[in-house]
């Protein structure tokens, strides 16, 4: 959306978070030496932001950081040891921030006024991730030499209140080797977020590291670990609560709904070799308002969607895509898909989104997911209502013409997080929803992509014959009725025509069926090969 001020009918925010937010902390307040990070070597004892107190200790008598929180803007996610302390392994902070924390082993967080967090996110230090990758002269290998030693490396947070435990903690693991099956042991590399709800209302948090390396002095991992955007508020929560962005199928802001699709199957089990696709529903179920009849994708499957006049970035959302999740018991059956779009059916760009639901736990068939972890991703509401989309979250990227937004495209994200099938968000963490899926109707059900805001300078191509190229549709070639350069691609975006001189016929025998896009010196055209 264009930042302009806007009405209440039309909510701009997507996090919501009540009176916690107030207690949000992404560290990017804190001005930071030439050094990259605060460690209390400055006299100070605890870093405040807004309601959240990051305790530090300092050992003046031999100059070294001795516990609690540094805050720190090292980039070095390269360089093993001791002397990179202050790195986290990601390079940065939570979608490249600048500021994050790195804490050691008991370290404390106080809140000024009891509450219950939403979270925060999580990673390795470079120092740490390091040493387990490789080893060094103090700590072993994760894994050892054969690779299937039970490794584990793991961060603990336990809730207080007036100083005294609560029963709940959290656990995280950091790294784990102890899987079965071997490519699925893992080094945290990414932010990754861990829901720190089940602790309920807290005055202070504690964060406990242990690992399965153990030596006579305790634990040889490196201890400690890196934090960042602690007590995040939430994104918008499902359709019915304060602060959502659901919109339902008779919204007057509706302008126009989708004129064509053209699908692209995905497996019904992706981790079957040779089963059976996904085969519920037609191409036309996606056309028009929606009414509850889809089309299924399947694992990794896709849609293409395009408009008889242009969706354009105007005030508040854009469109929105509709799915045929739905709720039981208060939990709700959610499938997402990515969401791309284009303004010439070559270049796509994909919307930042961003999952965090929980990943060390397969979400099954029939699971849950909470639409308060996911953003910019479809499917997080159910059916009747619309999960919408901003062009302005696209605004810093090339070769789109937001104005003139053509093509939709919606991709499957597959829901499992096995390394061998997973789909990645934008912190490049795998997004967790119901899988396996083996039915006919397995993976993302498009019911319906609405406009809101629509362009008017947009003449629709259609597959009507077209009096400078012809035939359309056409088998074994295309005639252009005046010479030209051509670049010709498919609806993925590959080239699969390009002439660097002029000509006035195309040899397409060898095309394979389906919709194409040929650009000449003077139209973009989409032609379909029967």
């Amino acid at each position: 959306m264009k930042k302009q001020i806007l009405p209440i009918l039309f909510p701009c925010v997507v996090l919501v978070n009540d009176a916690k937010s107030q207690n949000f902390a992404d560290f990017e307040s804190f001005t930071l030496p030439e050094s990259g990070y605060l460690n209390g070597s400055e006299g100070a004892t605890e870093y405040k932001q807004a309601d959240l107190a990051f305790e530090v200790k300092y050992n003046f008598t031999f100059n070294f950081w001795s516990g609690g929180f540094a805050i720190s803007n090292k980039k070095d996610n390269q360089t093993a040891g001791y002397n990179n302390l202050y790195s986290a392994c990601t390079g940065g902070g939570v979608l490249q921030s600048n500021n994050y924390a790195i804490g050691q082993n008991n370290a404390k967080i106080k809140l000024v006024n009891r509450s219950t967090l939403s979270g925060l996110y999580v990673t390795n230090t470079t120092y740490a991730l390091k040493s387990m990758e490789n080893g060094d002269m103090f700590a072993k290998k994760f894994g050892g030499d054969s690779g299937n030693d039970p490794d584990w490396f793991l961060l603990t947070i336990k809730g207080y209140i007036n100083g005294v435990l609560k029963t709940d903690s959290v656990n995280f693991y950091l790294a784990d080797y102890r899987f079965s099956e071997p490519e699925l042991d893992y080094l945290v590399r990414t932010w990754r977020w861990v829901d720190l709800t089940a602790l309920g209302e807290v005055d202070s948090l504690v964060f406990l590291l242990s690992s399965s390396d153990v030596g006579i002095y305790g634990m040889n991992t490196p201890a400690f670990f890196a934090i960042d955007n602690v007590n995040q508020p939430y994104f918008a929560p499902k359709a019915g609560q304060f602060g959502s962005t659901a919109m339902h199928k008779d919204d007057p802001l509706f302008k126009n709904w989708a004129t064509s699709a053209t699908v692209f199957r995905g497996p019904r089990n992706i981790a079957q070799v040779g089963g059976e696709f996904a085969s519920h529903g037609v191409e036309s179920n996606a056309i028009g308002k929606a009414d509850g009849q889809v089309i299924s994708l399947g694992d990794g499957g896709s849609i293409i969607l395009e408009f008889s006049t242009p969706i354009r970035n105007g005030l508040g959302f854009d469109f929105a895509v509709f799915e045929n999740g739905f709720s039981f018991n208060d939990q709700e059956f959610l499938e997402l898909a990515f969401v791309e779009v284009s303004s010439d059916g070559q270049r796509y760009v994909r919307f930042p989104a961003i999952s965090n639901t929980d990943v060390s736990t397969q979400v099954g068939s029939f699971g849950y997911l909470d639409a308060k972890f996911i953003h910019n991703l479809a499917g997080k509401y159910i059916a009747n209502y619309g999960t919408p989309f901003d062009l302005e979250d696209l605004k810093d990227s090339s070769g789109i013409d937001l104005e003139n937004i053509r093509f939709v495209k919606i991709i499957d994200v597959v829901g499992s997080i096995h390394a061998n099938y997973a789909r990645y968000d934008r912190n490049n963490n795998p997004i967790n929803d119901p899988w396996p899926t083996d039915f006919a109707s397995s993976g993302f059900d498009l019911d319906a992509v609405g406009v809101i805001n629509e362009g008017t300078n947009y003449v629709h191509d259609n597959l009507a014959a077209s009096p400078e190229i012809y035939p359309n549709p056409f088998q074994d070639a295309v005639i252009l009725k005046k010479k030209s350069k051509v670049s010709v691609t498919d609806v993925w975006g590959n080239i699969v025509f390009e002439s660097e001189e002029e000509v006035d016929k195309l040899n397409t025998s060898h095309w394979k069926s389906g919709i194409y896009f040929i650009r000449t010196d003077y139209k973009l055209y989409k032609i379909n090969k029967l």
